[in-house]
């Protein structure tokens, strides 16, 4: 009994261990790894369509996994998700105003421009 129990402790931790990575080679594992990303959000990355290399930009900007699919469905680059986002932007309506020409400007730019030429025109 003893023997089995050993041996079933055994066959669970083997399978928790490999199964984090499984389905990737050797060389993907290694790529994931260099980027800092472990089994878990590889895998979740790998699940959106990424490999290794096509995360890469998206991990540097600072998105997970999630978010980095839905702006790259849209077409955006990491840069200019990361853009928009810092602009204050929802995807949808980072879509509508690139569909429009705008690129994104942050709301306190916008502000400070603001400021500036209201005292263009203003005497002391």
């Amino acid at each position: 009994m003893r023997t089995f129990i050993t041996l079933g402790l055994t066959v669970a931790l083997l399978a928790a261990c490999s199964a984090p990575w499984e389905g990737m080679s050797e060389s993907d594992i290694g790529a994931w790894k260099a980027l800092g990303v472990d089994s878990e959000a590889a895998q979740q990355w790998r699940g959106g369509g990424f490999s290794a290399s096509a995360a890469e930009g998206w991990l540097a900007q600072g998105f997970d996994a999630a978010t980095a699919g839905a702006w790259r469905s849209e077409d955006f680059s990491p840069s200019e998700a990361r853009a928009w986002i810092d602009g204050k932007f929802k995807l949808k309506d980072a879509v509508a105003r690139r569909a429009e020409g705008l690129t994104p400007t942050p709301p306190a730019a916008v502000e400070e421009a603001m400021k500036s030429l209201g005292s263009v025109g203003s005497t002391p």
